[in-house]
């Protein structure tokens, strides 16, 4: 399964939406290819979306409705890389979305490159 940018800019519209209608505040920090693919360049596919969500629950069971409503894996939106922030250096998170309580940001280009080099990764 891949997930290109408007499958992702979808998905977060979702799980944006469904937070709210049920009131619940959420922070998603975007990582990885789908950070890249959203706010630096087009890049074709992404397997998932990489982020660090607070809280955890209930936003990562909205976000596996959403993937089961779109035919996509449940953990589409996941925190499996949010070991790879630097934890020794500002990040500069930058906002793509911030209202009532829910929002999104990704990392910054530096912070991608950083994760994306002590990851082995292209």
């Amino acid at each position: 399964m891949s997930l290109d940018r408007d499958d992702i800019i979808r998905g977060l519209r979702e799980v944006i939406a469904l937070l709210h209608e049920r009131g619940e505040p959420a922070g998603i920090r975007i990582i990885g290819g789908a950070a890249l693919s959203l706010r630096y360049f087009e890049r074709r596919t992404t397997e998932d979306v990489d982020a660090k969500v607070h809280p955890a629950e209930p936003t990562l069971s909205i976000a596996a409705e959403v993937g089961g409503a779109n035919g996509w894996p449940a953990d589409w939106l996941n925190t499996r890389a949010d070991h790879f922030i630097p934890i020794a250096t500002d990040v500069s998170w930058e906002p793509l979305y911030d209202d009532d309580g829910v929002s999104v940001w990704v990392a910054s280009a530096p912070a991608l490159l950083a994760m994306k080099l002590r990851a082995s990764r292209p």
